[in-house]
């Protein structure tokens, strides 16, 4: 005779996970309507409350500001936080999975989808109201005394994923687009990165011939893939894609009547954020760009002050010669050109098959 199951027993795994999912859907189901009532209630019958913790939020975003000034500081904070963020996770999702599993009837679950929800949702409202207070506090902490370095770090993460122009972005997609040699991109065992900006040159130029006109494309060097190509005119590049962001080296081609020959032109110059590269027949010129610099100086209203700088290495293949263009230029007199000096064509060659990008200036000053 078999024997029945014991009115109190355990729900076998099936039945705790059907348990389970049905608890957790009606849960999220009823979240949003929850965060409405809790924010709606508090705006109309606890303003005080809200603005408390609007204060409590500033004094938050304050401290944390101040904490992150130090990024050594800033990184126990960080890992504390998340640990205990994560631990507080981990036993709220464990309490909440042991209930549900054990709501075996419609009632209980109900009950417990009305109170997860109800609790989720005064989560939400809680920070939602502190989240402004954050946020002003971090802001006013950040101009009194500075921004913390990984702020910075973050608002270039975010210009580079949402500020990012459709325009650039769409060059890197689609036909005429096109992924270069895994092999332009060597690391040692340190994990530091050198690119072979030579071979990249010698790729890039069999792909823009004089046709009459500027021709270039810009390589991504996140993905190594080249943008696909743009014209300019006889004598102007007017865009590259993206070629003021990081991470990205820009290359067009001069005429052979071109006025500055080989070397970057002033607008080249400003709209190069790292390593630029121009090619005229068989020269071809490495260059730093200046658009940071141009960006800073515009921001801060001082243009007027902004004095450019000509960083290039030259490379003739046809008379297998290398050398080193420096100057500066001023809104009266224009370019004045130091002598340029020469260097060791093999040794150039070398240093251009390993370039460390990190720094291009200092990269291009050590050839």
């Amino acid at each position: 005779m078999p024997l029945d199951r014991p009115e109190h027993s355990q729900p076998d795994s099936s039945s705790s996970l059907e348990n389970v999912a049905k608890v957790t859907a009606r849960t999220l189901s009823q979240t949003p309507s929850a965060f409405y009532d809790e924010i709606s209630r508090d705006i109309k019958e606890h303003p005080a409350d809200a603005l408390t913790r609007v204060a409590g939020g500033a004094a938050i975003g304050a401290v944390g500001t101040v904490l992150l000034k130090n990024q050594k500081v800033a990184l126990v904070a960080a890992v504390a936080g998340i640990g205990w963020q994560g631990y507080e996770a981990a036993s709220s999702l464990t309490g909440f999975v042991k209930k549900a599993a054990n709501a075996d009837n419609d009632s209980a679950r109900q009950r417990l989808a009305d109170t997860s929800a109800h609790n989720l949702g005064r989560s939400l409202t809680n920070f939602t109201e502190a989240a402004p207070g954050m946020v002003l506090g971090g802001y006013a902490v950040s101009r009194a005394f500075g921004a913390p370095p990984i702020y910075n770090r973050i608002g270039n993460a975010v210009e580079e994923k949402l500020v990012f122009p459709v325009k650039d972005r769409l060059a890197f997609v689609g036909p005429g687009s096109e992924r270069v040699p895994l092999s332009l991109v060597t690391k040692d065992l340190q994990g530091k990165a050198t690119v072979d900006v030579l071979e990249l040159s010698r790729i890039l130029g069999e792909k823009h011939p004089w046709r009459g006109i500027e021709t270039g494309r810009t390589l991504d060097l996140n993905t190594l893939k080249l943008s696909r190509s743009v014209s300019g005119g006889e004598q102007t590049m007017p865009w590259l894609p993206a070629s003021t962001k990081a991470g990205k080296i820009p290359f067009h081609i001069h005429g052979p009547e071109a006025g500055v020959g080989a070397r970057p032109s002033l607008s080249d110059l400003l709209a190069t954020k790292g390593l630029g590269i121009v090619k005229q027949g068989d020269q071809v010129a490495f260059y730093v760009g200046q658009s940071d610099q141009f960006s800073l100086m515009t921001k801060a209203g001082k243009l007027e002050f902004f004095q450019p700088s000509m960083r290039t290495v030259i490379v003739d293949h046809a008379s297998q010669t290398a050398r080193r263009l420096s100057g500066s230029h001023h809104t009266t007199q224009g370019w004045q050109m130091n002598e340029a000096s020469p260097l060791d064509y093999q040794g150039t060659l070398k240093a251009l098959k390993a370039l460390d990008l990190s720094n291009p200036l200092k990269a291009l000053e050590g050839i």
